[in-house]
């Protein structure tokens, strides 16, 4: 009986590694139709992306660039004057949970510059956080201020509360300019 088995095996045996070679073929035939094209499309856009960073990184008319730089940041100078510009402040302190109870105001003088320059120095108490989160958020709102100088300060360590001096510049236009 093993005999006829092994016989019939031998006989059979290249048969079904044919078939199972035609199975795997067609098989690879169908994944290859089915995965490449996305494949393609995929290497497709990445070579756009990079190519689209290369043009961005490209070197532009600096002058131009320069230009256009400059009128955004006058366009940002012109958004008010100094009670606004103080206003807006005072409403990102107490949106962030800071009290300014006091601050010292300066005018800046720089001959005949087209833009006048407030500097604003404020004494601020608050959980360190806190603190930075109003310093990111003046910013935020006064895209015309400059922050200057930080300085913390925390008498001990145990202390969830942090003196800071905050030195902000605000920039406006020249009366008349």
């Amino acid at each position: 009986m093993r005999a006829r088995l092994a016989w019939i095996a031998a006989q059979h045996a290249p048969k079904a590694l044919a078939a199972l070679a035609l199975l795997l073929l067609a098989l690879a035939a169908f994944l290859h139709a089915l995965v490449l094209p996305g494949l393609e499309r995929r290497a497709e856009a990445v070579a756009a992306e990079a190519e689209r960073r290369a043009a961005a990184r490209a070197p532009q008319d600096p002058a131009a660039d320069a230009a256009r730089e400059l009128q955004a940041f006058y366009r940002h100078v012109d958004a008010g004057s100094l009670p606004d510009q103080l206003a807006r402040l005072h409403v990102v302190a107490r949106s962030t949970g800071i009290v300014l109870r006091q601050g010292e105001y300066r005018l800046l003088r720089d001959g005949d510059a087209r833009l006048r320059r407030y500097q604003v120095l404020l004494p601020v108490r608050g959980p360190y956080p806190g603190v930075r989160q109003f310093v990111s958020a003046t910013l935020r709102a006064l895209p015309n201020a400059a922050l200057e100088q930080v300085s913390f300060e925390r008498h001990r360590i145990e202390d969830t509360e942090v003196d800071a001096q905050v030195r902000l510049t605000i920039y406006l236009p020249e009366a008349g300019a």
